[in-house]
């Protein structure tokens, strides 16, 4: 049986740089742990359905940074766990999504 070493051609190690998960990918798989719909969801974040639908499908660009802040409470996470791009710049004007 082979045993891999950890190192790709030419001797060296291979390098991989894990991807952030989407946050539409985050929201959707911690609506589900928590074992909430959608409708149930958008009821604690104060936005609707649709909105909440477009964000796990990400149909929906980055919504405001309050809307963001307001779906991480819902699902009990870290706002941070939405925002795992360094470069993101959050709308901060206050609109609701």
């Amino acid at each position: 049986m082979l045993k891999h070493d950890g190192r790709g051609r030419k001797g060296r190690r291979a390098h991989f740089t894990p991807k952030p998960v989407p946050y539409h990918d985050v929201i959707r798989m911690a609506r589900l742990a928590a074992r909430l719909t959608q409708q149930a969801l958008a009821d604690r974040v104060g936005v609707t359905i649709g909105m909440i639908s477009l964000l796990e499908n990400g149909r929906r660009p980055y919504p405001s940074y309050m809307t963001m802040v307001r779906i991480a409470r819902a699902l009990n996470l870290p706002a941070e766990e939405l925002f795992p791009v360094p470069d993101y710049i959050p709308n901060t004007n206050g609109d609701a999504a």
